[in-house]
C-alpha cells in the first residue's frame, strides 16, 4: 500500500466511523465500532440490519477493558484509597517550602540559579529604574574550618 492509498483509507476509516450512531449503552466507539464492523465482513459476517444500519453485536467474553462498569465493580474498591503512591498536595509543599526557606536565587552568567543561603551575600543594586535595593550575590561555598580558625583566632586576640 503507498502513502497516499494509506491517507485514503484512513481518512474513509475516520469519516465512516463518525457515521455511527452509538447508544448511550455502548461499551464501544465508533472508531472501534467500525474496525470491528470492517474485521466481521471481512471473515463474511453480515452486519447491515434491514434498515441498512450496521449492528455491533458483542460477543460475551469481552476483555477487562471494554467492559461497561457498574456500581457493583466499586463496591470492593471503597476501602482502598486511589493514589496512595502519591505524596500529598501539603506534604509536598512544606518539603519545597523547606527547601526553599535555605536557599535564594543568585544570577550566574546571566542566569538565575539557587544557592545556599549562608553561600551568598546581599549586595546593594542601581534600582533607579525601579526594582529592589538589593540583589544576593554568590561568593561560593566557605570552608567552614577555615571560619572557625579565623574565629577562635579573632576571639584569643582580645
Amino acid at each position: 500500500m503507498t502513502e497516499l492509498e494509506e491517507r485514503e483509507y484512513l481518512i474513509d476509516l475516520l469519516f465512516e466511523s463518525a457515521r455511527w450512531k452509538v447508544d448511550h449503552d455502548e461499551v464501544l466507539n465508533g472508531l472501534e465500532l467500525e474496525i470491528r464492523d470492517r474485521l466481521r465482513r471481512l471473515s463474511g459476517v453480515n452486519t447491515i440490519d434491514e434498515e441498512g444500519l450496521c449492528q455491533s453485536d458483542l460477543p460475551d467474553n469481552l476483555p477487562a477493558e471494554e467492559e461497561a462498569l457498574t456500581s457493583e465493580d466499586f463496591k470492593d474498591l471503597k476501602a482502598v484509597k486511589l493514589n496512595d503512591h502519591l505524596a500529598s498536595p501539603d506534604k509536598a509543599a512544606k518539603a519545597v517550602n523547606a527547601w526553599k526557606a535555605k536557599r535564594v536565587r543568585c544570577q550566574e552568567n546571566g542566569h538565575p540559579v539557587w544557592h545556599l543561603r549562608s553561600e551568598c551575600v546581599k549586595e546593594p543594586r542601581d534600582n533607579r529604574n525601579g526594582g529592589p535595593a538589593w540583589t544576593w550575590k554568590w561568593i561560593g561555598p566557605q570552608d567552614k574550618k577555615k571560619q572557625e580558625d579565623a574565629m577562635w583566632a579573632e576571639h584569643e586576640r582580645s
